[in-house]
């Protein structure tokens, strides 16, 4: 809280804030997770009963699903790209308020308000992503939006100023929450439609979400260590976005294959 005199606080009290945010946060959460649970589907339990170890359980489940994803080349490759971009977005997204701190020596004030309007920018975002895909289809969507964030990431280099981390930022946000929520939407709708533990391939597609933060981190710590500039390490991200470009591209045009060809199950198309 960085004005607590608006809300009658006294100021010098350093920790009533913070815990005031606390509450806040709690109500927020609690508010909106009325949504799924008074608004979606319950479903149905699942009766079956697995005999896996508590440990390794989840590890042969997410075996299992990496077979299978191998015999489906559609969803195979959507994973691949998806595993490249995201370890550029989620990268971004996690350092960019180092960045601004760092290289652009922004104060704290100015930086939590641009965080604030990259989020509001985000919901504005991703309703409007979500309509061009309505339109033009899931991954031509996405193969506009992976190119902007292509193009972003490479600018990051070039931004001298908090002017122009301010405009950077505001295009993250219109990009950042389309392109999470239509990736999980294009990765929904590649799931074979017969498939009862959707759980498990969901976890799969988390799984390969979280490796890329790892990779991700790795990869931008390792270069930033060794050239000492966070502008070269973005670079380095922006080469995993330009990979993960090309793959959707290759996956527009196997799509459009795929189509051509109705009788053809996706587990069969090569």
């Amino acid at each position: 809280m960085e004005k607590p005199e608006w809300f009658g606080i006294d100021p010098k009290n350093d920790s009533l804030p913070a815990r005031i945010t606390f509450i806040i946060v709690f109500v927020w959460w609690m508010g909106f997770s009325i949504i799924p649970f008074r608004l979606l589907p319950k479903g149905e339990p699942n009766p079956g009963k697995h005999n896996y170890n508590v440990l390794t359980g989840g590890f042969k489940e997410l075996i299992k699903v990496f077979q299978k994803v191998r015999t489906m080349p559609l969803l195979r490759r959507f994973l691949s790209s998806f595993f490249f971009y995201s370890v550029g977005v989620q990268t971004i997204m996690l350092v960019a308020a180092q960045f601004a701190s760092k290289e652009l020596h922004m104060p704290d004030d100015t930086l939590i308000i641009i965080i604030l309007i990259i989020y509001v920018v985000g919901v504005v975002g991703a309703a409007g992503i979500s309509k061009l895909s309505e339109k033009y289809g899931n991954v031509r969507t996405l193969v506009w939006v992976v190119g902007v964030w292509t193009i972003l990431c490479l600018s990051v280099y070039f931004i001298t100023s908090i002017p122009e981390f301010f405009v950077a930022a505001v295009i993250v946000g219109a990009v950042m929450g389309g392109v999470q929520a239509i990736s999980r939407s294009t990765y929904s709708k590649y799931l074979p439609k017969n498939i009862t533990d959707t759980a498990s391939y969901f976890s799969f597609y988390d799984v390969t979400e979280k490796s890329a933060i790892v990779v991700g981190l790795l990869c931008f710590s390792l270069v930033e260590a060794i050239s000492h500039e966070m502008r070269i390490a973005a670079l380095t991200l922006d080469l995993f976005f330009l990979v993960g470009f090309g793959l959707l591209i290759s996956l527009f045009f196997a799509e459009k294959k795929f189509k051509n060809l109705p009788t053809a199950p996706q587990a069969e198309l090569v």
